[in-house]
């Protein structure tokens, strides 16, 4: 069973429609009856000038369920069904990312208008 704070490796579409060259990790951020809502995360590592935009969070405590200093785009909120979600990887065993900044994370998406 998929849950808030999860997080998921593969490729999904970007909000523009194309599809990465290689897999990705996603935080699921709501779930809704027909699938989730997931946000793209990025490595820090060589984009730490993006870390200073109001459409990017760093995580704070990134393990679990990353393995590298991450930060989620806020802006690149992104519905998909629980059958996409089936080609995904789990990461971590299901560990959830920490309650201070899944909740910090969620607060500041609902900023921004999907």
């Amino acid at each position: 069973m998929v849950a808030i704070g999860e997080a998921y490796l593969g490729k999904v579409s970007f909000v523009d429609g194309f599809k990465p060259l290689y897999s990705r990790p996603y935080l699921v951020i709501e779930m809704l009856p027909s699938g989730v809502c997931i946000l793209n995360v990025s490595s820090s590592k060589g984009k730490e000038s993006k870390l200073l935009l109001a459409t990017n969070y760093e995580l704070k405590q990134y393990n679990p369920p990353f393995v590298k200093p991450s930060f989620v785009k806020l802006d690149s909120k992104k519905f998909i069904s629980f059958e996409e979600l089936q080609t995904l990887k789990l990461l971590s065993n299901g560990k959830k990312l920490n309650s201070s900044d899944l909740n910090n994370i969620l607060r500041k998406t609902k900023s921004f208008s999907f």
